[in-house]
């Protein structure tokens, strides 16, 4: 059905009508890979993620309930074959892919737009970096659920990149995702221009580092959360708020680095809060510290 419906589709010249393509061409080209109900999250097939470890931890094995949601890009292609706008209306938790300028990618992220967003008025915008291990899925179906409901409770949109597999440190094309991805959301919703934020976990914390301070007019504040990055980053935005938050039970990412990054961030005069939970590990830092992460963001808005 999907087939026949791109078949009928004209190259749409809008931006919202080829994001709405590129997502049934993306849906498409992944249901023809998997098996009905069981179609494995994209890069989740990655040489790397079969490590023993994450393997048999199941860290990033995230799987589409593709029947369910097939459902969105079915209404997408009949939309776009009507003329229709494609995302009148869309709220919840929503799949997509664009095509990517670098390289011709079909690449997914989601969008978490609230329950009754007023599309008269501008709102927060945070996007959300996964760690090592993890894609796209990890902030909309992990830690308890939480990132979506702060999004909700406040008003924010709230997107979730794919990072171009498991372990690509937000390089590269991962990183012009976070970039095209942002741009891509403030150009189709309504976007406080002054109130995109940036966050991530583990390799997403160092990403949000890398990405955030190497193009730091594009974010009010940072929230790297069990990763920091290079302390030499600082320097290229002194004034750049940044939230730091860190378990000390952490395994991973020793305490003692992100004390020090918070130290290294404290100089300059930058707004810098840094919670850390005692007895908290390298996951578990995530939940504790979300709502803390969104009330900085609430505090903060680019001058």
């Amino acid at each position: 059905q999907l087939e026949s419906a791109i078949a009928g589709i004209s190259e749409p010249a809008s931006a919202d009508g080829k994001l709405a393509l590129s997502t049934v061409r993306w849906y498409r080209d992944v249901y023809r890979k998997g098996q009905r109900e069981d179609v494995p999250g994209a890069y989740s097939d990655h040489p790397l993620f079969m490590t023993a470890g994450l393997a048999a931890s199941g860290f990033a094995s995230e799987r589409m309930e593709f029947d369910r949601e097939l459902a969105l890009a079915e209404t997408l292609a009949a939309l776009l074959a009507a003329g229709g706008a494609p995302f009148a209306g869309l709220e919840g938790d929503l799949r997509f892919a664009y095509t990517s300028a670098v390289d011709g990618e079909l690449v997914p992220f989601r969008l978490f737009v609230p329950a009754g967003l007023d599309a008269a008025k501008p709102h927060p915008l945070v996007i959300a970096l996964h760690g090592a291990g993890g894609d796209e899925n990890s902030f909309m179906d992990r830690y308890q659920g939480r990132y979506k409901k702060e999004a909700q409770a406040r008003g924010y949109l709230a997107v979730a990149v794919n990072g171009r597999g498991p372990y690509s440190g937000y390089r590269g094309a991962a990183a012009q995702d976070v970039l095209d991805v942002a741009d891509l959301v403030q150009r189709l919703w309504p976007v406080d221009p002054d109130r995109v934020y940036l966050m991530g976990h583990s390799m997403g914390g160092m990403g949000t580092v890398l990405v955030g301070f190497d193009h730091p007019e594009r974010f009010a504040a940072l929230a790297p959360i069990a990763g920091f990055g290079a302390a030499s980053q600082l320097a290229k935005d002194p004034a750049m708020p940044i939230f730091l938050g860190q378990g000390d039970r952490d395994a991973l990412v020793p305490v003692e680095g992100a004390r020090a990054f918070h130290e290294a961030a404290r100089t300059g005069g930058r707004a810098v809060e840094y919670v850390e939970k005692t007895g908290t590990d390298h996951i578990v830092i995530v939940d504790e510290v979300m709502a803390d992460v969104f009330d900085f963001f609430d505090a903060h808005r680019r001058d």
